[in-house]
């Protein structure tokens, strides 16, 4: 895993850049807002909040909201700032409601969280069991440091005293969860058995997760190999390609990136020579895309076709 201070040095989900992640931030405010646990005297806490739109939702109905984030960029004057690393802070005061909102399943030890007080902790957390059915390559990377079931979580929370009151789903995108305080479980009684079968699943999942993604990449080894003079872009640029390089990609044959964060542009790829591109360049050299962004493709198939880019979905 990768020092804190190299990986997140920069806020880099600081803006919201797709109609997905402002349906989710809707829907989980919603979803906080439905269970019936706010009221206008609350202390509230979100952890990693860097962009501000939950927050922003919830001081409709909150009045004291705090931020813990170490790379703030853009600041609201309602909220007030802890700019520190939850790994690092030792000033723990007591909430009302803990928020994440994928950011647990980014830490490298998440029962850090417990070492704030509050009586709920509300939590929007990736997928990823569906990820990994859907071959969405956001499983495991250098920024989501563990995997998890639903059943893992729910017993993380049981050992330290939590209880499930309230969940949902996003789709097959995220999963809502919402916890509360409970000083008198009875862990023997009520605490779900991480147990060996769970364990043999797991591998197997993800045998066919890796196989599968080998699959991918030969399919567009082939696709470059049998159209040479054409040139090729990949979308998204980020982390989840990796897998695609690591097992053997030919990327020399792959010519731009491509992302619908417009703060890529013209820039480098960590780890490659690929410049992220826009559109108009894309159209106006006739570069054909190559999609496997999975769940985020949908962002950009309008576009495409608008501006009569040829694509291919992996």
């Amino acid at each position: 895993m990768g020092d804190l201070s190299i990986v997140y040095n920069k806020t880099h989900n600081n803006i919201l850049i797709s109609n997905t992640w402002i349906n989710h931030y809707n829907l989980f405010y919603n979803f906080i807002l439905k269970s019936n646990i706010l009221n206008n005297n609350l202390k509230i806490l979100e952890i990693g909040g860097g962009n501000n739109y939950l927050a922003e939702l919830l001081l409709k109905d909150i009045k004291r909201y705090y931020i813990l984030e170490p790379n703030v960029t853009n600041k609201n004057k309602d909220i007030v700032y802890i700019e520190e690393w939850l790994e690092t802070y030792i000033s723990y005061s007591n909430y009302d409601i803990l928020i994440l909102s994928h950011v647990l399943e980014h830490l490298y030890n998440p029962s850090e969280i417990f070492k704030f007080k509050s009586k709920y902790i509300c939590i929007s957390i990736p997928y990823l069991k569906k990820y990994v059915e859907n071959i969405f390559m956001n499983v495991l990377n250098i920024e989501h440091t563990f995997y998890y079931d639903e059943i893992h979580i729910i017993n993380l929370f049981l050992n330290n005293h939590y209880k499930l009151i309230n969940n949902d789903y996003y789709f097959e995108h995220s999963i809502f969860m919402i916890f509360e305080y409970e000083n008198n479980i009875n862990l023997n009684e009520t605490k779900l058995v991480y147990n060996n079968k769970i364990k043999s699943n797991i591998n197997n999942i993800f045998d066919n997760f890796f196989k599968e993604i080998i699959n991918i990449k030969n399919k567009i080894n082939l696709l470059l190999n049998n159209n040479l003079n054409d040139k090729y872009a990949i979308f998204p640029c980020n982390h989840y390609i990796q897998y695609l390089f690591i097992f053997g990609l030919e990327i020399h044959k792959i010519d731009y990136l491509f992302d619908n964060n417009i703060n890529k542009f013209d820039k480098i790829l960590y780890g490659t020579n690929l410049i992220c591109k826009n559109l108009d360049f894309f159209s106006n050299n006739k570069i054909k895309m190559i999609l496997i962004g999975s769940l985020y493709n949908l962002e950009i198939l309008d576009a495409l076709k608008l501006n009569n880019i040829e694509y291919f979905i992996f």
